[in-house]
């Protein structure tokens, strides 16, 4: 999963192994959800195997969450395997 945002939290990242070495990551906090709707408005399921499933797990955890409110679709982008 990737969440795309600007410049929030790089100037003091955390690392994990990935699989060309070191990632940079942010660990980013925030209220799922208020008066005003779902924190995310949007879930898009990358392209690869078993979409399906990965899209109804995403909707899933976000009923678990109490984030039904947010939308998950499928990417349109073809994979390439």
């Amino acid at each position: 999963m990737r969440l795309i945002t600007k410049d929030h939290g790089m100037e003091h990242p955390d690392f994990r192994a990935g699989k060309l070495g070191l990632v940079p990551f942010v660990k980013l906090f925030f209220q799922l959800s208020d008066d005003a709707g779902p924190a995310i408005s949007e879930i898009v399921v990358g392209p690869g195997p078993e979409q399906s499933l990965r899209v109804d797990a995403v909707k899933r955890l976000l009923d678990k969450i109490g984030c039904s409110g947010t939308r998950v679709r499928r990417s349109k982008a073809p994979f390439r395997g």
